[in-house]
């Protein structure tokens, strides 16, 4: 049976082949990622959606705007084509809709394969917690100790990319900041360079300070860099292998890095989220979680959603072919139900608090959010445009519309470009939708300047 692979990493050559063999039927299987739905294959008889909660199903940086799972059903509308959705901490929204508007059956799986338990997860309090370092509970290194001694597998998430997210320094308070975002610069040890994680801008390390040029430069905060510095302090006769985009930057060293695990040739491995998903390696019996707060405190109501999600996730990756496991779960906001909740690997339970969070404030699934998007290289022209185009939106839509904004979005400055952003609230989005077209008809001018996404995955960008 043919089996098709689709996906942006694959040469252009390779890619007009897959989708030609998908076209013709030839392709029996097709495995992708979202950009695979717009291959039109014939007679197709069923879309399975592996991990349907994962953000990279959303397009929302760039155009066309679009969620994976709204085309999937589009798709199995159109052409009558079964539908499963598969996750372990599915989207809020893919849960009520299974379990309390009955739209879709739900079907759980109350254990592991062969019986196999989930790993026990234990929180760590990192306010009052006796410390080996900044980022190192003395718990977590001796339970590494034990678990490496009997020579089994570590794995541990650190979710930030690079060595330290600033350099500051110590005189005046400088912060080494992207010419073209408002976001302090990550310094990569591997390169000794400065870079900006969204536009892609680097530089030299500064020696230094360029605003008070004195010699009171110093690193704050830690990325994947420094915790393979310090595991290789800690852990000297340990083989350790950092896993993030940087250091795997294409699938030749993606394979040779999983074929060196399962080979049992790596003691410890560190990464970013990239390790907290879709690997099954027998012999790692810790896990430990560096930082559990780090997406709890953004300014997006999926916030705990996403922290729930991480944790459940990354707790997969223990125990994977025995019961005696161990999760540690480094934190300082040990009573968040997002955290608890993950420690007790009690998703309805979740679910149950966040629903009725959301249902306070409107947000899905109990509401629709429309958000506008307003960019400019003019800081000033941005602020007067992104509040004339929503108070003309707001002048055509119904009180029964809440509209919040335009405000400056939380990355004012990005690639150049100054961000407004508007939030509408609302239980009829196709109507508002409707308004926001009505208006660029009468104004072309303005679908240069504004992009709007309904119900995103993400507030952040």
């Amino acid at each position: 049976m043919e089996v098709g692979i689709y996906h942006s990493a694959l040469k252009p050559a390779q890619r007009q082949r897959e989708w030609q063999k998908a076209v013709i039927g030839e392709t029996k299987i097709f495995l992708g990622t979202r950009s695979a739905l717009w291959v039109p294959m014939p007679n197709l008889g069923l879309i399975i959606v592996d991990e349907e909660h994962d953000t990279s199903y959303a397009q929302e940086d760039a155009q066309p705007y679009y969620d994976t799972k709204r085309v999937v059903r589009w798709l199995s509308e159109l052409g009558g084509i079964p539908v499963v959705y598969g996750s372990a901490t599915p989207r809020i929204e893919t849960f009520y809709e299974a379990q309390e508007l009955r739209q879709t059956r739900l079907h759980t799986l109350p254990e592991r394969p062969l019986g196999i338990s989930l790993p026990h997860v234990r929180l760590i309090d990192m306010i009052h917690a006796e410390r080996v370092n900044a980022f190192f509970s003395k718990e977590l290194v001796q339970s590494m100790d034990e678990v490496l001694s009997r020579g089994k597998q570590v794995f541990l998430l650190a979710n930030r990319k690079g060595f330290a997210p600033f350099l500051i320094c110590s005189m005046c308070g400088f912060v080494a900041k992207c010419v073209q975002c408002d976001v302090s610069l990550t310094y990569h040890q591997a390169t000794r360079r400065l870079k900006c994680h969204y536009c892609g801008f680097e530089t030299s390390l500064y020696t230094r300070c360029p605003s008070c040029e004195r010699e009171g430069l110093h690193f704050s905060g830690y990325g994947t860099e420094k915790v393979e510095e310090v595991l290789k302090t800690l852990f000297p006769d340990r083989r350790v292998l950092r896993m993030d985009k940087e250091a795997i930057d294409s699938l030749e060293k993606l394979s040779a890095a999983l074929e060196r695990i399962k080979d049992k040739k790596i003691d410890i491995v560190v990464g970013t989220k990239m390790i907290s998903k879709g690997l099954d390696f027998p012999e790692v019996e810790l896990v430990g979680v560096l930082d559990a707060d780090h997406f709890l405190y953004f300014p997006d109501f999926r916030s705990s959603e996403r922290t729930f999600q991480l944790l459940s996730q990354m707790s997969g990756r223990a125990g994977r072919a025995f019961s005696e496991s161990l999760v540690l779960v480094q934190t300082r906001s040990i009573d968040k139900t997002s955290i608890q909740k993950s420690a007790l690997h009690d998703y309805p339970g979740f679910f149950a608090q966040e629903t009725q969070n959301r249902k306070m404030a409107s947000y899905p699934p109990y509401g629709h959010i429309v958000i506008l998007n307003f960019t400019c290289y003019d800081k000033e022209v941005g602020a007067a445009l992104s509040s004339k185009i929503s108070t003309e939106l707001k002048e055509s839509l119904g009180p029964e519309n809440k509209m919040l904004g335009p405000t400056e979005a939380l990355i004012f400055k990005l690639s150049g470009q100054y961000r407004y952003r508007t939030m509408v609230k609302t239980q009829q989005p196709e109507k508002v939708v409707g308004a926001i077209e009505s208006m660029f008809d009468r104004n072309p001018d303005y679908e240069k300047t504004v992009s709007v996404v309904v119900d995103p995955l993400g507030m952040i960008l």
